[in-house]
């Protein structure tokens, strides 16, 4: 130092002058790390009120803007839409991920690794997979904007639902199900992440903290809470009573898992009716919440494991100092009353922050202000006007204007030629499209006169619809008052036989019990006008617990139909099966022999778009026999979809007439032996539509008749 002093004459200078401006700079950070605090504060309340008089109404709400619980309340008001936009945004890219999966080879995968039923599996994935996200909308000129700028997934805003500020757009004729699976997806991703932030935000605070007054990370906290408020209401809108558990196509999985009656099936929903409501929210958010919490807890597992060890803290100079107006303080010194806080900012600040701003929440979730709703109904689909339907609720008794008997009527001649254009179903030497519907209805508690009276309304209905043919399940239900009343209303009968799938189709002495029952059958109505088809069996394979049974089986029924033909040679034979899963089986039977039986039919029973498919690889099947459609009808749709999406399963079998010969809807009334009749009904059990699905299908049958003539 003394020689850079020699060398330098002004080295002292210099060294007081560095000391001087080192030790100011040093008191300056003791000063701002003591009042770091208010330095925020004052940050932070620094608004325009300063142009206005200092009046009491403007330092009112100054004080107020100063307070943190005041600030989260505006702020949740702003916030509040955009979590709205988060979870409509959720909604359709679950929904994208579910149609995607579903048309890939995914279910197939399933079906083969679990081992489960090819066909009901399949109706379950086709359903899951039956959603068409078109995209965003939002109200406002906020969506005008987003609109103009991303058209592709932005639509516009007259899309938006009513009352909602925004909302998922979804084709009409999705799936119930597949929509409530997105929404409530949805609603677990908000649940993650509001659990996700509630902690962080806690960080080790207790929660009592937080309901006292407001804390450094109450923000955090309140923003976590009102993502799982939001995710809890959209629970709570869900569907949830048992009509629209039995509309999404619930039951028909389970009464196929579990073989039920209508009388015990009716029993266990009369008891789960008034309970459901309640308890569907409670279960569903009890699987997302345990859902959620395993997520955050292994992600913060995860985390934990792979951050590196935070660095150790040094010392520094600010941390060593003391506030220097601490030091020679004396006892009563009220100089730091100034920065304490006003009365009226400590009176807001003592407002308990959680229980206000979760009130505050929970009526913009009830009041639906800034929230969202799914659009599922665009562009919307005619609605049943229940108000213009039938009202003849009364059974007429008939007249008593004598009938024909039996004797005097002339049977019927039903046959199949082959033509340049495919397969002709003929009717007394004229060509017939079946337009029919499946019909197996409970009027075995009516006396003779009302049963003819139901069965007029309901004749007479189908015959204004365009529909020509009904089918059965049950042989005991179809008897000669039916047949002749069905006549005089010029519809065809399907009369059907049931085989048991649990018998015993190796046993001959089995074999031939059910062949004389059945040679008695066919003699006794084998003369009817009525009758078109013996429906013989229907979906027995399918429902066979003993596979090794399905060969004698299809052994049996190669026999019996070969023996009824025998017995009425001017009728056909049709098998009724469970889509083409069992066509293989059928199959190596009846060409074993090599004979051809052009007057044996394949009936087909499907619920789902799958249809299509089925229809363009059927030659690929070399059953060398046409089709009917035994049974078809939209699974898991709503009455708004039901309409357009008959007609759309119609067109698609009508595009192969080549080899269809028409197809049975399923099912005419809610008043069936199965469950599942309730849920398919074309009618209630008073006759009158329960949807617009009818009266779609009136024109497309009117349409078509109008267009052969």
């Amino acid at each position: 130092m003394q020689t850079g002093l020699l060398l330098c004459p002004y080295g002292n200078y210099l060294t007081n002058v560095i000391g001087n401006h080192l030790d100011l700079q040093y008191h300056n950070i003791v000063k701002w790390r003591r009042s770091f605090e208010q330095l925020q504060m004052v940050q932070k309340v620094l608004t325009p009120w300063y142009l206005f008089p200092q009046s009491g109404a403007t330092s009112l709400v100054r004080q107020a803007l100063r307070c943190r619980t005041v600030k989260l309340l505006v702020s949740s008001l702003a916030i509040w839409p955009l979590i709205s936009l988060l979870h409509e945004t959720i909604v359709v890219v679950v929904a994208v991920l579910l149609s995607i999966a579903m048309k890939s080879g995914l279910p197939g995968w399933l079906i083969e690794v679990f081992s489960m039923d090819k066909v009901y599996a399949s109706v379950a994935f086709q359903m899951i997979g039956n959603i068409q996200p078109l995209g965003m909308s939002v109200a406002g000129p906020l969506g005008d904007a987003l609109h103009f700028i991303l058209p592709a997934i932005f639509l516009d805003p007259g899309t938006v639902a009513p009352g909602a500020w925004a909302s998922a757009v979804m084709e009409s004729g999705g799936s119930l199900l597949t929509r409530t699976i997105a929404r409530g997806v949805a609603a677990g991703v908000l649940i993650s992440l509001g659990l996700a932030l509630f902690r962080f935000g806690l960080k080790g605070q207790r929660l009592r903290g937080l309901v006292d007054g407001p804390a450094n990370n109450s923000g955090v906290v309140f923003l976590g809470l009102m993502l799982q408020i939001r995710a809890i209401t959209t629970i709570l809108r869900l569907p949830n009573s048992i009509q629209h558990l039995e509309t999404m196509g619930l039951p028909q999985i389970l009464t196929k898992l579990i073989p039920s009656t209508q009388q015990s099936y009716d029993a266990v929903r009369s008891t789960l009716e008034p309970i459901t409501p309640v308890i569907i929210p409670i279960v569903l958010l009890g699987i997302l919440y345990g859902a959620s919490l395993a997520v955050v807890k292994a992600l913060s597992i995860i985390y934990s494991r792979i951050r590196r060890p935070a660095p150790h803290r040094t010392t520094t100079l600010v941390d060593k100092a003391e506030y220097p107006s601490d030091q020679g303080k004396q006892p009563g010194d009220d100089s730091a009353k100034s920065h304490r806080p006003s009365k009226t900012y400590r009176t807001l600040t003592a407002v308990p922050l959680l229980p206000s701003l979760i009130v505050l929440v929970v009526l913009l979730a009830v009041t639906n202000i800034g929230g969202a709703r799914t659009n599922a109904d665009y562009p919307f689909a005619p609605v049943a006007d229940d108000e213009n339907a039938p009202t003849d609720t009364a059974l007429a008794v008939p007249n008593a204007t004598p009938r024909p008997s039996r004797s005097t009527l002339k049977p019927s001649l039903v046959t199949i030629s082959w033509t340049a254009g495919g397969y002709e179903y003929l009717v007394n030497g004229a060509p017939e499209t079946i337009r029919g519907v499946g019909y197996n209805v409970q009027y075995e508690n009516l006396t003779d006169e009302e049963r003819i009276a139901a069965y007029q309304r309901d004749f007479r209905k189908m015959k204004e619809v365009g529909i020509n043919t009904i089918l059965g399940w049950d042989q005991n239900r179809f008897d000669e008052q039916l047949l002749s009343v069905a006549h005089e209303n010029g519809i065809g009968v399907v009369l059907p036989y049931h085989l048991p799938p649990r018998g015993d189709y190796w046993n001959l002495t089995y074999r031939q019990q059910l062949k004389d029952d059945i040679t008695a059958w066919v003699m006794r109505f084998k003369k009817n006008p009525a009758l078109r088809m013996w429906g013989i069996g229907n979906e027995v394979l399918h429902d066979m617990q003993d596979k090794k049974q399905t060969a004698a089986f299809a052994e049996f029924y190669r026999d019996i139909a070969d023996s009824v033909h025998q017995l009425d040679p001017d009728h056909l034979v049709i098998y009724r099966e469970a889509e083409d899963v069992f066509v293989p089986i059928l199959k190596q039977a009846i060409k074993r022999d090599k004979v051809a039986r052009p007057w044996l039919v394949y009936g087909m029973n499907i619920f789902t778009y799958r249809l299509k498919k089925v229809l363009v690889s059927w030659p690929r099947q070399e059953m060398d026999m046409p089709l009917v459609i035994s049974e078809f009808a939209p699974t898991g749709l709503g009455a708004r979809d039901r309409p357009a999406a008959y007609a759309t399963m119609w067109n698609m079998l009508r595009e192969h007439r080549s080899i269809v010969l028409g197809g049975f809807m399923y099912v005419w009334t809610t008043n069936g032996p199965e469950p599942l009749d309730r849920v398919y009904g074309l009618v209630n059990e008073k006759g009158i539509p329960t949807d617009g699905s009818l009266e779609a299908m009136r024109t497309l049958f009117h349409n078509e008749t109008q267009s052969t003539n």
